[in-house]
């Protein structure tokens, strides 16, 4: 609890009116016959008022030495900062001939919103379409009356075995993209013409392409703020070109992209991708087959959709992440650039050199960037760079620098002696700087639709993705509540609790649960796990998932290493940190059962696998206690047959038995089986029969599932 603040003097202007009046008449007993309004009550009431003042300002005292200790500390207001976004801007031109370059800073508008684009972008005819190859498993093979010795005898593998899948098409700017479904982790980005009119042109606009930079916008399904971002390395996208060296070919080649530049820093944050067409764009064949049937075999692109006309596809790209095989999108778009809602400056001339010390410039507007502004000074009629910095200290009397305060829009030079005077007559240029931003540039989608330079008619710009980030610049109130916790221990993990709450609120990657085991230090192998290891900490995270049999929620990769990213700053120095997966257990039940009405028992039988399955599912809210199947805590065959007796319409559980599977695959049958404190079971099937018998093992235990085999698309009955 704070220490109540005591005030100097609490009177207020009646209580000091009446302590005057009743002085005086203690003082000169012969005002006692003065009235009210008497001129004589004018001379207390001014001396009364003139008094309160001067205890009101001697009371704001201990306030401005708070500011003035706060200012001391040198932590500056937070400035505005504005809101970014992606933009695409298509030729609808119905020539081959490809519009000129659109270069950086180009203005765009939003209503009265200046919004300036951030690099070039070459327009062109494009269209894309977002697909992956969905995989089917045995339920939904099922529920379409397909099977996999049907699909080998259409195929003619023979012995070999079948991948299903069924092609899916994204609704860019509705759907959120993800591959976690993905057979072959892949999206697949089909680029064709936006007009069939086109069509007739279509070699031109290939050759026209070749050797171009084709910008390819990216947005994540939570943008990142960018000081986060900036913390993470980028995450490795591997971009290739689809082609077919002959038709008849059931494969398809692929040619690694060369990739420029990333602003999106892999899909971390939204941003542009400029990807380089190959110079011999024109002799790779991207038309693969369109038939239903063999469309997407092997590694091929899947089929396309029907909306889309053959003739107008011009290339077939993918594009996977080999760190992070699951990573979702939020967006994607072709012919896009990044825009920031702000006006860009140029060559504007804010003074003249006067040769004396600490000269001034003015900017006349507080909405400037500091890090977009350029400075120059002429020298012998021509323009010179000069350097900012945060202070003259350590410059010598020729060091072209200077300082600039955001908060005034000022310019600051030199003395001579720390810092160089520009010189008498020399003209003082901001050669270039980003001013606005706040929240009004928070635009949502369709907001941007004129294109404010000559001469581009041809061009249509299209906003599907809302612009966001934008903040106002922060109030000296603001900053009195925020500069007190720049000093204090926060955002750091210390304790249990510490970790797992910064891992569940991190703003990188979901996470659906997070456990702490002080200790553990992982080896090369299990064999090699260590425990009780002083000052190692081990935190073990899963991803968000919904309960489904052989579908433990295991992270990926790139989740592991992002989020050991963001913690291990955040650490206690000689803490050694691991970011780890638990460690499943694969298991399978066998039961048998007799149901109070038979009627029901295919519904019954169903219950009691999800209830088994919540029961043993590591995430909320499964588990005993909602908080998903505590780590390291043992399988009981009597606990689980308890489980599944408590299920309704369930008159007897006569017999469960209980299968777990071993590092060299094989599966073997306990009553009890034994983990790890860093191991997890993960239930891959519940083999229900109904009787007094004995249960037969599991399907996978007699016969375990086939690899991964060819890729195959599943064409249903009806569409």
């Amino acid at each position: 609890m704070p220490l109540p603040i005591t005030l100097l003097d609490d009177r207020r202007f009646d209580d000091l009116v009446a302590e005057a009046r009743q002085r005086l008449v203690s003082q000169l007993p012969e005002l006692t016959q003065v009235v009210e309004g008497d001129p004589l009550y004018a001379i207390t009431d001014l001396m009364a008022w003139m008094t309160e003042t001067i205890i009101y300002r001697a009371n704001l005292i201990p306030e401005r030495q708070r500011q003035a200790f706060l200012n001391l500390l040198q932590i500056p207001l937070r400035p505005s900062l504005p809101a970014r976004g992606l933009v695409a801007i298509h030729s609808s031109s119905k020539q081959a001939q490809l519009p000129k370059l659109l270069p950086d800073a180009t203005r765009l508008s939003a209503g009265k919103i200046i919004i300036s684009t951030r690099g070039e972008l070459q327009p062109t005819p494009l269209t894309l379409r977002l697909m992956i190859k969905e995989r089917l498993g045995m339920n939904e093979l099922n529920a379409m009356g397909v099977t996999l010795t049907q699909l080998r005898e259409l195929y003619n593998f023979g012995s070999q075995t079948a991948s299903p899948f069924r092609p899916r098409s994204f609704n860019l700017g509705s759907d959120r993209p993800s591959l976690q479904q993905s057979l072959d982790k892949k999206y697949y980005l089909l680029l064709h013409l936006n007009d069939k009119k086109l069509v007739q042109h279509k070699d031109k606009v290939r050759a026209n392409l070749a050797g171009k930079i084709l910008n390819i916008g990216l947005a994540p399904v939570t943008d990142l703020p960018a000081e986060i971002a900036r913390e993470l390395p980028p995450r490795a996208l591997r971009w290739q070109l689809l082609w077919q060296q002959s038709a008849d070919s059931q494969r398809a080649e692929l040619l690694p992209l060369e990739v420029l530049d990333d602003s999106s820093r892999g899909a971390r944050q939204c941003g542009v991708v400029r990807i380089k067409i190959p110079a011999n764009f024109q002799a790779f064949n991207s038309e693969f087959t369109q038939d239903p049937k063999y469309a997407g075999m092997n590694n091929t692109p899947p089929e396309a959709p029907v909306d889309v006309d053959p003739q107008t596809v011009i290339a077939w790209l993918c594009l996977s992440a080999p760190d992070d095989p699951d990573f979702s999108l939020g967006f994607m778009a072709v012919n896009a650039v990044d825009v920031v809602a702000q006006e860009v400056v140029q060559d504007l001339l804010i003074g003249m050199g006067d040769g004396r010390a600490g000269q001034v410039a003015n900017l006349n507007r507080s909405d400037v960037d500091a890090a977009s502004l350029r400075i120059e000074v002429s020298e012998n009629g021509a323009y010179v760079l000069w350097q900012p910095v945060a202070n003259f200290s350590g410059c010598s009397l020729n060091d072209r620098v200077y300082q600039f305060d955001a908060a005034s829009g000022s310019v600051i030079f030199g003395d001579g002696i720390r810092g160089k005077r520009p010189g008498p007559t020399e003209r003082i240029r901001a050669a270039r700087f980003c001013a606005g931003g706040g929240s009004n540039g928070n635009l949502p989608a369709a907001s941007v639709k004129q294109l404010l330079s000559a001469g581009n008619a041809e061009l249509k710009v299209e906003q599907n993705w809302p612009l966001g980030g934008g903040l106002d610049a922060e109030t000296v109130a603001q900053a009195e509540q925020r500069i007190p916790a720049e000093l204090r221990h926060r955002d750091r993990a210390v304790t249990r609790e510490d970790f797992i709450q910064l891992a569940q609120d991190n703003p990188i990657v979901p996470v659906g649960r997070a456990e702490l085991i002080p200790g553990l230090m992982p080896g090369n192998s299990l064999e090699a796990t260590q425990l009780d290891v002083p000052g190692v900490v081990s935190l073990l995270v899963m991803p968000p998932a919904e309960p489904a049999l052989s579908a433990a929620p295991k992270p990926s990769a790139g989740l592991l290493a992002d989020l050991f990213r963001y913690l291990a700053p955040r650490t206690l120095l000689g803490t050694e940190l691991y970011v780890l997966s638990p460690q499943f257990v694969p298991v399978a039940l066998s039961l048998s059962l007799e149901v109070m009405d038979r009627s029901n028992l295919i519904s019954v039988t169903r219950a009691v696998e999800q209830s088994l399955l919540k029961s043993l599912w590591p995430l909320a809210p499964g588990g005993f206690d909602g908080n998903g199947w505590p780590l390291g805590r043992e399988l009981d065959v009597n606990e689980l047959r308890t489980l599944a007796g408590r299920t309704a319409g369930v008159l007897a559980i006569n017999a469960l038995q209980l299968y777990h599977q071993t590092r060299d695959g094989q599966w073997h049958k306990v009553n009890k089986l034994r983990m790890d404190a860093y191991q997890l079971p993960e239930l891959t099937e519940v083999h229900i029969e109904e009787g007094e018998q004995e249960p037969g093992p599991p399907q996978r235990v007699v016969q375990p599932p086939p690899e991964a085999g060819i890729a195959v698309p599943v064409i249903p009955d009806f569409c």
